[in-house]
């Protein structure tokens, strides 16, 4: 069997997404690549993964208007102009034919809408008969422009409270799958308790312990929430804190981390042991997007949102504040006050644990490959 995954750098998570799925794949004997769909165009390439974030750091309130226009626009008007420029590359899409054209992959997994709407459009024209096509839905709201990939065979879904939309999108209830979010098997198992684990860091085996992270691009400004934390009186607790990519924030903090001897704190750059900092912790601050949230849930943490949650991160919020398995502060000063809230309130945070075991789906990865190799056995491949 072979397995293809077409994803986009759009911060790390489809990637993420794409790569738990392949390694599995490769762990049970079969053949599995992934390409970045954008890559062989550096403008485009930067417009989805660069100046994205940065447009959306500079200006927020632009950000949400226009996302929430494509959001909210009237999907029975079939306008897919949101797509056209970013799905319009020649070179892009010719690594996409090249590819499929030497590889022949039995089954395509796409992990972002771009190479969604390319597949469900080749699939509408009668191309990829006897290929198995897949995209996932990686968030608790669907994204703009979902409805143009209706020809894709399968789509994978985090929970059936969204099977609705699908349906009024143009979807049929055969084509839904949810089973989750596919992440690497790491997240969903413990190697060791959460105190040996804790020791093996260096860190206080018996105090709370809060995993700061703004995902692997380093986003937002650590240091200020870092500063808003140590105006917490009793100290009686540890921080991790992982900068990803930002290296100068990781100097900042280091800095700062001198001259305040007294908060008890393991600070990072990029991580590739991140499932072993959440074995070690009680609980996440940071982003919330959809490979944050399974990771996390699977290795049984609640999550602390904190500062700016942008478009399909706030639907989110939304969907997990009402299941009560994550809290939300809208800035550094109420995350302080929530990390003090926690402390004082050990009975909260094991509620909070206990809520988000009843939405984690650990095996979405491996349910994911058993459906692939049960449809492939079906088709006689």
């Amino acid at each position: 069997m072979r397995f293809l995954v077409l994803s986009n750098t759009a911060g790390n998570g489809h990637h993420a997404m794409g790569n738990a799925v392949m390694e599995q794949i490769q762990k049970d004997g079969h053949e599995a690549k992934i390409i970045d769909y954008l890559k062989p165009t550096k403008v485009r390439s930067k417009i989805s993964h660069e100046w994205y974030f940065w447009f959306l750091s500079h200006f927020p309130k632009i950000s949400a208007k226009i996302y929430d226009n494509l959001l909210n626009r009237d999907i029975t008007k079939k306008s897919n102009h949101a797509l056209t420029f970013m799905t319009k590359s020649k070179k892009a899409n010719k690594q996409i034919i090249d590819t499929i054209n030497e590889f022949q992959p039995d089954v395509i997994y796409c992990t972002h809408v771009y190479t969604a709407y390319i597949i469900s459009e080749m699939k509408k024209a009668g191309k990829l008969k006897k290929v198995l096509t897949f995209f996932i839905v990686s968030d608790y709201e669907l994204i703009p422009c979902m409805e143009f990939t209706t020809h894709i065979d399968y789509i994978l879904t985090p929970t059936v409270d969204l099977h609705e939309k699908l349906y009024k999108m143009g979807f049929k209830e055969e084509q839904l799958l949810p089973i989750g979010i596919t992440v690497n098997n790491k997240f969903s198992t413990h190697l060791d308790t959460k105190e040996n684990t804790r020791k093996s860091l260096g860190l206080k085996e018996d105090l709370p312990t809060f995993l700061l992270m703004n995902g692997g691009v380093g986003f937002g400004n650590t240091l200020n929430l870092l500063k808003e934390i140590n105006q917490i009186k009793n100290k009686d607790f540890q921080l991790i804190i992982v900068n990803g990519a930002n290296e100068k924030m990781k100097k900042k903090i280091d800095a700062y981390l001198i001259n305040n001897p007294e908060l008890k704190c393991l600070n990072l750059g990029y991580a590739n042991n991140v499932d072993v900092l959440m074995d070690a912790s009680d609980i996440l601050i940071g982003k919330i997007g959809g490979v944050a949230i399974a990771e996390s849930f699977n290795k049984g943490l609640p999550i602390l949102v904190s500062g700016n949650a942008p478009f399909q991160e706030w639907s989110n919020v939304l969907y997990l504040g009402e299941r009560n398995a994550i809290l939300y502060a809208k800035d550094a000063k109420e995350t302080k006050e929530n990390i003090e809230f926690l402390i004082m309130n050990p009975l909260k945070l094991k509620e909070l644990k206990e809520n988000v075991k009843s939405i984690a789906k650990p095996d979405a990865t491996k349910d994911f490959t058993n459906i692939i190799y049960s449809l492939l056995e079906k088709e006689g491949n």
